[in-house]
């Protein structure tokens, strides 16, 4: 199978859905998504990337090992033992190469100008933003900055869970656009709602799950394209460093 054919097909597209309608527990839903990845990605082979699929191949072991480690998180999860999910869960993704998925975030600097400083502001140096709606501060103008960061440690009882966070422990969510954090609040009349805005005083890595399959192929290829032009568009040495062939083959094998 060529690269383009497995990242464009099914099996590997994202966000999965169908767990809701599955006729088993969801540790085996993903057990048997697990197992059709693995066979498409022994079915790599494509000779223009070569390298990518031999280190694709070459990772199969470390897949499985991970996707096992998922599964058996997941069931302790559902077996109601959340600290043994995380542990299980951690001493698997230590067999992975995760290097390339990882982003350094950092205050932007403006380039020379060019067709990526858009991307690059965004991927590499977002601004980023929290949204608060609350009816009564905006009624009374009592809302201080304080209020707009994350809840206080002493209240911590009142945090719920959430996708990223767990019962008890405050988390800050930031969003890369106020658009973005007003879905995420499931959009909340504008007249009630205070926005902050972020940026990072210093790099911060973070482990970087944006990009579904289709999209990290296609600006994979497209930096390729550029990079055969002349000359080469500015700051595009930035874009090749972040989306060069390790990260694709890194991003298959996880």
């Amino acid at each position: 199978m060529k690269i383009a054919e497995f990242f464009e097909s099914k099996e590997i597209a994202l966000p999965k859905g169908g767990a809701e309608n599955a006729n088993c527990t969801f540790d085996r839903f993903l057990a048997g998504l697990f197992r059709g990845y693995i066979a498409h990605v022994k079915t790599l082979d494509d000779l223009e990337f070569a390298g990518i699929c031999e280190e694709a191949k070459k990772s199969v072991g470390s897949i499985r090992l991970l996707s096992t480690g998922i599964v058996a998180a997941v069931k302790h999860y559902l077996q109601g033992f959340p600290h043994l999910a995380y542990q299980e869960f951690e001493s698997a993704i230590r067999v992975a190469q995760i290097d390339k998925l990882i982003t350094n975030l950092s205050g932007y600097t403006p380039g020379p100008g060019g067709p990526f400083d858009n991307h690059l502001e965004c991927t590499l140096h977002p601004p980023m933003y929290r949204l608060r709606a609350d009816r009564t501060s905006a009624a009374t103008g009592t809302l201080s900055r304080k209020d707009i960061f994350h809840v206080p440690f002493e209240k911590r009882r009142v945090v719920r869970n959430q996708r990223y966070s767990i019962a008890g422990l405050p988390s800050l969510y930031l969003g890369s656009s106020i658009w973005i954090a007003w879905e995420e609040l499931g959009r909340p009349d504008l007249g009630s709602t205070f926005v902050s805005r972020f940026r990072f005083a210093e790099t911060t890595s973070i482990l970087d799950f944006q990009l579904p399959p289709l999209w990290a192929w296609k600006l994979h290829e497209y930096v390729l394209r550029q990079s055969k032009v002349s000359p080469t568009p500015p700051r595009l040495d930035e874009l090749q460093e972040r989306y060069d062939s390790g990260f694709i083959a890194s991003y298959i094998s996880l």
